[in-house]
This record gives C-alpha cells, sequence and structure tokens, in this order.
C-alpha cells in the first residue's frame, strides 16, 4: 500500500481544503479517540448527539496528532492556529467530518486485495467471527473487528485497520439497529464471503417484523464482490426459502452449514448440485485431561445430485465447550475455509484451541460449583441453548441443582411480552432450584414459567424478582450452596458478567478459609 499524506487525503476528500500544513505530511492512520496515543495519526473531528470532536481538537494536536480534520461549520481560531504551528500540525477542512470519515475508510477497502468475510445475523455474529478467525490460524495474518464494535463507525474503524497492516484476511462483524444501515455497510465492506448466522428476534424493535428485518440482512448481498460465496445455516427456514426463492446459487457460491440433527435430505434435492453442504455429526462428549467437557464430532463436505449425496472432504472438530451451537458455528467456521479455498485439516486442528470470550459461555469450576457465564447478550433462541449446554453440565458433573440468573431481552418491541414468554416456557423444561429474574421481562418469564410447569405437574423452582441487580447479588451470594451449577445470561445492560466475578470471588474466599 501507498505511504499517506496529508495530499492523498485532499485527494480522497474533493471538497477538502488545506488550511495550514504541509500537504507533503506523511501520517500512519486516522483516528477519532483523543485520548489515544495520535503521534504519526490524522485526528478526524466527528460530531453526535452527545459530544463534538471539535472540542478535542487542541489535546489531540499535544498529544502529536500531525493534523487534524475539521468539518465547515468550525473556525480555526488564533489559539488553534498557534498550537496547530507550534507543533508542525496540519489542519484539513471538509463539509463534513463524517461523509470525510467513511470515504476514507472506502479509500483503505478499495486497496485492499485481500479476502474480506462479512458476519451478520440477529445472534452469534461475534462467537462466529472468533470461531472463523481460529480456524484461520497459520494461514496468514488477520484484521478483525475488535470486540462487538460492529456498527458504522466500528465497521469503518476495521477497514482503515487495513492500511499498513500486511493482512491476508478481514472478517468484518456488521450489526444494524435501523433500515437501510445493512446497505451503506455492505457499500463499504464490499465482502468476498457473506455470512447470514440466522433471522430472529434480537433488536426486532428497530425492524416491526422477521420478514423485516431479513429484507435488510441480506440487503449485505448488495455489496459482494464478483464470484463471491454466501453461507447460510441450513436449520433457520426464513433464510432457507429466501435462498431457494430467489435462485440464489445460480448467482453465486452457496454454502449451507449446520447439525445433522437439523438435516432435511429432501430439502437437499430442492437446490441445484453445485451447492456445497457442510455438514456435521456423529457427536460425542467426554471429559479431557484437564476436566474439561469437550465434545468432538465429524464434518462432512457434501454435494447432492437429486438423492444421491458425494462427500468430497471429511475431518474431526474437537471443540472444549459442549454447547450445540458451537458445534455449529465450527462448521460455518469450516465452511469459511472451504470457501475460501483452504484445506479443511488445519482448520479443524485450529478449532481444538478455540475459547470462548467473557460472557460466552464460559465455564467456571471450583469444588463441587460451576458457573457458566453466558451474560453478554440475549435472545430467546440463546436462552434455550444455554439451558442446554447447563443440562449437559449438571450431568457431566454430576450437580443435583442448577440455579438460573435472568436478565430481560432490550430491543424487542412489539414482542417483548412474547419473547419473555418464550424463556419462561423453556426454563419449565428444566429442573432448577431457584430462579433470579431481573429487569422489565421478569414478569413475562415469571409467569410463563410457572404457568408451564402447572401445566406440566412439575414442581416449581422458587423465584424472585429484583429491579436492582445489587440487590440480586446480595440474595445470590447470601443463598449460594454446595453442588449446584448456576448459570447467568441476560442483555448487556443487566451487567451480569458482575455477578458472576462477585460470585467467583466469594467462592475462591469460601474454599480458600475452608468455609466451603
Amino acid at each position: 500500500m501507498e505511504t499517506l499524506t496529508i495530499a492523498k487525503l485532499l485527494e480522497i476528500w474533493p471538497d477538502s481544503q488545506l488550511i495550514c500544513g504541509q500537504a507533503t505530511q506523511t501520517f500512519a492512520n486516522i483516528k477519532t479517540d483523543s485520548r489515544t496515543d495520535l503521534h504519526n495519526q490524522v485526528f478526524i473531528a466527528l460530531k453526535g448527539e452527545r459530544f463534538d470532536g471539535h472540542d478535542y481538537l487542541l489535546p489531540a494536536i499535544k498529544r502529536g496528532a500531525v493534523a487534524v480534520v475539521i468539518d465547515q461549520s468550525s473556525k480555526l481560531d488564533e489559539k488553534l492556529q498557534q498550537t496547530a504551528d507550534n507543533h508542525h500540525c496540519s489542519v484539513v477542512k471538509v463539509t463534513n467530518t463524517w461523509a470525510a470519515f467513511y470515504k476514507f475508510a472506502a479509500f483503505c477497502r478499495s486497496e485492499f486485495h485481500q479476502p474480506v468475510i462479512a458476519v451478520t445475523g440477529s445472534v452469534g455474529k461475534t462467537s462466529s467471527r472468533c470461531m472463523i478467525s481460529r480456524s484461520l490460524k497459520g494461514q496468514g495474518n488477520i484484521v478483525e473487528t475488535e470486540y462487538n464494535l460492529n456498527n458504522e463507525v466500528g465497521i469503518s474503524q476495521t477497514l482503515e485497520r487495513l492500511h499498513g497492516q500486511e493482512a491476508d484476511y478481514a472478517i468484518v462483524e456488521m450489526g444494524i439497529d435501523s433500515i437501510g444501515e445493512m446497505a451503506r455497510e455492505t457499500a463499504l465492506v464490499q465482502p468476498d464471503v457473506a455470512i447470514i448466522t440466522g433471522i430472529g428476534f434480537s433488536h426486532i424493535d428497530h425492524f416491526q417484523n422477521r420478514q423485516i428485518l431479513l429484507r435488510e440482512k441480506t440487503s449485505i448481498l448488495n455489496g459482494l464482490r464478483p464470484d463471491g460465496s454466501l453461507l447460510l445455516p441450513f436449520n433457520d427456514d426464513l433464510l432457507i426459502k429466501y435462498a431457494e426463492f430467489h435462485k440464489l446459487a445460480v448467482h453465486l457460491h452457496l454454502y449451507l452449514y449446520g447439525l445433522e440433527s437439523d438435516f432435511v435430505p429432501a430439502k437437499a434435492a430442492e437446490f441445484p448440485a453445485d451447492v456445497t453442504w457442510v455438514i456435521g455429526g456423529q457427536r460425542t462428549l467426554a471429559e479431557n485431561a484437564a476436566g474439561q467437557l469437550q465434545q468432538t464430532f465429524t464434518v462432512n463436505i457434501v454435494h447432492f445430485q437429486g438423492d444421491k449425496q458425494e462427500i468430497s472432504q471429511t475431518t474431526r472438530v474437537t471443540l472444549t465447550t459442549p454447547a450445540q451451537h458451537h458445534a455449529q458455528n465450527a462448521c460455518l467456521a469450516i465452511a469459511c475455509n472451504v470457501a475460501l479455498h483452504l484445506p479443511i485439516e488445519p482448520a479443524a486442528r485450529n478449532l481444538a484451541g478455540y475459547k470462548g470470550a467473557n460472557g460466552r459461555e464460559r465455564i467456571l469450576k471450583i469444588a463441587n460449583t460451576v458457573l457458566l457465564d453466558d451474560s453478554y447478550n440475549a435472545a430467546s433462541s440463546s436462552f434455550k441453548a444455554v439451558l442446554d449446554t447447563a443440562e449437559l453440565l449438571c450431568r457431566q458433573y454430576r450437580l443435583p441443582k442448577m440455579v438460573a440468573v435472568c436478565g430481560s431481552i432490550n430491543e424487542l418491541g412489539a414482542y417483548s411480552e412474547s419473547e419473555h414468554c418464550k424463556v419462561g416456557t423453556y426454563l419449565a423444561e428444566h429442573n432448577l432450584e431457584r430462579i433470579y429474574f431481573i429487569g422489565h421481562g421478569a414478569y413475562y418469564m415469571q409467569a410463563a414459567y410457572l404457568t408451564a410447569c402447572e401445566d406440566k405437574g412439575r414442581k416449581a423452582a422458587r423465584c424472585k424478582t429484583y429491579r436492582q441487580r445489587e440487590d440480586l447479588d446480595e440474595d445470590l451470594l447470601r443463598e449460594l450452596q454446595r453442588d449446584e451449577l448456576i448459570f447467568f445470561k441476560g442483555s448487556h445492560s443487566f451487567a451480569l458478567g458482575e455477578s458472576v466475578e462477585k460470585v467467583w470471588d466469594e467462592l475462591n474466599y469460601r474454599v480458600q478459609n475452608g468455609k466451603y
């Protein structure tokens, strides 16, 4: 990639003007946070509803920025002029700094000529991205979304990191919360491989219903590069019907992935023979040498011709997590390697080292107690998944008691009652000792749970509801017992991860002091 100069910025931004400084000045990249080290960086002053980067121009210059970018509403006052001159900092004015920020991201993408993988969907974006990244380990350098910075700003920051790095792959996580946002994001990202992990109810209040959300998510295809690939889970009816109706296999390389338990052979006959199916099966669970519960399964790469099937490749995958949906994510990662024309054996070996991030089915075990931390975010479907994992862990570690800490699910809009009631019915399918509910959906979850228990003739757990997490933590710590599994699940705003840490610290204290 060419060395970046202020002159290059003036070329990228036709509406820009160099107010002071040298056009020959070089720089490494563009930054939006004045609190970071800005040596050899350009600081661009973005303006939002609750912040204005123009208020931080002087600190940015003093932190080493070689140039600052301001919009047409900002004036170069005497103090700014003097500070810029004293620090040999250039000042560039543009019509709109947001537009300039996105244009620079688009430029960085246009200069990157290696595969770009885009991941979107209602649930599982971050876990899927991390799984794909792990599978590509050793295949080259990877630039990927940091943390969960998956909105338009975070996507642009990821693309801008492509400049100056010798990357072989980019993995970009793409989230949306408004109509039309995906169209803008995919125009920036222009993926070579597009992945939609599913169409559910997460953030549904922004889209009214799943059909509208489907339309928005599938608009990722508008930016898919020629000869691009699309990866879809074959257990998502909406996506499969969409792929069938629009005959997507005719226009792009289509990969359908998932687990054998969800596979319907008759459905395969409805797709062309050149569709690639990535199917995981023969799944077994066992403890490894470290005492961790792990799963091992076979992944087959299959093509169907009528009622005949041809398996072109096979591999075995071992994951140090028992969750079934992680097995599906692993099938996705293998499918992504196939789409990139990479061997699948190294990918399978790499997946053995996959570890979920904090708050995403992290398993903590001490003495006779297991904590299952899935507190990062929530949807009704992911509640069901974590309950299934908790049941597996209870059986494996012979724990007689299961305890649930259930936070509400945000951004459901008109679906709030029905989705929280689903959680309650899922809870009633398991034998629980205690349930702690918190948030706006607590009433619906508890009511649906108690009703379902009554209908099933099952003894209900002792339930409590809370408005404040501190009150929940106090009761939870006081009521801790031996031989139990406690799982934590809820939307991120309820900060149940902090509850996990409190319980973990308390358990360690009790063990170290012989009180447990």
